[in-house]
């Protein structure tokens, strides 16, 4: 039986006979799912080496999943399986389900299902109409209503700035990892205007931008790369600087000697940790002096507006990023009696003592 690799090239499965003996293979071209038979995995590959797609992807030149059916019983008696139908913009895969009263049913029917998936695959539309520059607008586009409005900007922000003066003019399918690589060390060095290299966190966040757009391609049944989704870069945690105790007992005696609003807020931050946005965006009325507690629901951003003309900005006031950033904090006694005994109004936003002016996080 012949098929073909991850770039089109003929062979026959009977010259790899140790991945015919132990996947179920199906390639970006001609599938052949259902033609494999799982038996014992062959003395001379390692288990490490053996569970590798990407050992396969060098050494083969073929795209190498190794099949597990998803099959188990429901407590109701009929067997389910579980197979991935699609990916969402962010390479979230879309589960379809099957449903049937023995478990070889639910497997013949969970194997024709896929044969058909994988035949779509084999229909994927050639991508020399498609170039990333149109495309990845669309991506943007149709990503927007999922997205916060600070993450659609800070995306669009990283796609005007780096992928596109790289790739603009390129097809999807010209997108490899050997360009990403490439496009990666260019901005290690010299990524940023004044010329000088971007940081590695920045970097990644391009290459999480690009991989969301390849993998809407994907979705689209465009054929890409895949190797390029393998591109890392290896980012080093920078070692936080921490005031010591006598530091810390000094700015407090500062602060407190001379209070006001500003003060007072850079006081709460010290006692609690809490996020220079998450203090803009603090109001007296989540402050509750009888249960001693500051509730944490909200943050202040100035970002881009989404139709912006020369780069004009907006505060906004939303929820966090993430669920676990809506928090409860305790306030220890010692600030509960300075913020008690704070001569002001207390009522509006905490920095600026007013319901509508609010101070900056810069």
């Amino acid at each position: 039986m012949s098929v073909r690799g991850a770039h089109g090239c003929a062979f026959h499965i009977a010259e790899y006979p140790t991945l015919r003996q132990y996947f179920l293979l199906y390639f970006t071209a001609n599938s052949a799912i259902g033609q494999g038979k799982s038996v014992q995995k062959p003395r001379n590959f390692g288990n490490n080496v053996w569970n590798n797609r990407q050992f396969c992807q060098k050494h083969y030149n073929l795209i190498v999943y190794s099949v597990k059916l998803n099959i188990y019983k429901r407590k109701d008696g009929r067997w389910e399986a579980r197979y991935i139908k699609s990916r969402n913009t962010q390479g979230k895969p879309r589960y379809g389900y099957l449903y049937a009263t023995s478990y070889h049913k639910v497997r013949n029917n969970l194997q024709k299902v896929i044969q058909a998936l994988n035949a779509t695959d084999n229909e994927k539309v050639p991508a020399t109409n498609y170039k990333f520059m149109g495309f990845s607008a669309i991506w943007l586009e149709n990503s927007s209503t999922s997205l916060k409005e600070s993450t659609y900007i800070r995306y669009r922000t990283l796609l005007n700035c780096y992928l596109m003066p790289s790739f603009q003019q390129l097809e999807i399918s010209e997108i490899t990892s050997e360009r990403v690589c490439t496009f990666c060390k260019e901005l290690e060095k010299h990524g940023k205007k004044d010329g000088t290299g971007l940081s590695p966190k920045t970097i990644s966040d391009i290459l999480s931008v690009l991989r969301r757009i390849l993998h809407y391609a994907q979705d689209q049944n465009i054929s890409i790369d895949v190797t390029a989704f393998n591109v890392r870069v290896k980012q080093i945690p920078k070692a936080l600087e921490i005031l010591s105790l006598s530091e810390q007992t000094t700015l407090q005696e500062y602060l407190v000697n001379q209070l006001d609003s500003l003060n007072l807020g850079i006081l709460i931050c010290l006692y609690t940790g809490i996020r220079v946005g998450e203090l803009c965006a603090l109001t007296w009325e989540k402050i509750s002096f009888s249960d001693k507690t500051i509730r944490i629901c909200q943050t202040m951003q100035r970002i881009q507006k989404r139709t912006s003309e020369n780069k004009k900005t907006h505060i906004i006031i939303a929820a966090p990023k993430s669920s676990s950033a809506n928090r409860v904090i305790p306030i220890p006694n010692t600030l509960l009696k300075i913020l008690s005994q704070y001569p002001l109004e207390k009522n509006g936003y905490f920095l600026s003592g007013s319901l509508s002016e609010v101070v900056e996080p810069r």
